[in-house]
């Protein structure tokens, strides 16, 4: 059975390293995305928005990487990773997008607050999530 994280988590299991990291960011570049949309007195970024958005997060995973090179901090070990996550986080689905851009991905089931599961394979309908 697929590990349920495999769509945020490189083959070697990288992605957990860069999870304070990416916490920190998020808050940073969520309060910078919030600042570019009210100042254009916006609700959701329109399509210009979205590569402004792509190249702030750049921008942003970039001075992390210098700030704590400079300070000897651990280093994001899948920058490129952190900005996938940090761009689905602000302006798609978060979690789910991988999810739902994967072709072999039928059925994505949401249950309360435990992580989705998916359902990869038409014929079994009674995949359950293991505990």
């Amino acid at each position: 059975m697929a590990d349920r994280r495999q769509a945020y988590v490189s083959p070697n299991g990288t992605a957990h390293a860069d999870r304070a990291g990416e916490r920190a960011l998020r808050e940073e570049i969520r309060a910078e995305v919030s600042r570019l949309l009210g100042e254009r007195q916006q609700l959701s970024p329109g399509p210009g928005d979205e590569e402004r958005i792509r190249a702030l997060i750049g921008e942003r995973v970039a001075a992390y990487q210098r700030r704590a090179a400079t300070t000897n901090s651990p280093l994001l070990v899948e920058p490129e990773g952190v900005e996938r996550r940090l761009f689905d986080a602000l302006l798609r689905l978060g979690i789910l997008q991988p999810l739902m851009e994967a072709s072999g991905v039928e059925e994505i089931i949401c249950n309360g607050s435990s992580p989705p599961s998916w359902d990869s394979d038409p014929c079994s309908r009674c995949w359950r999530t293991p505990r």
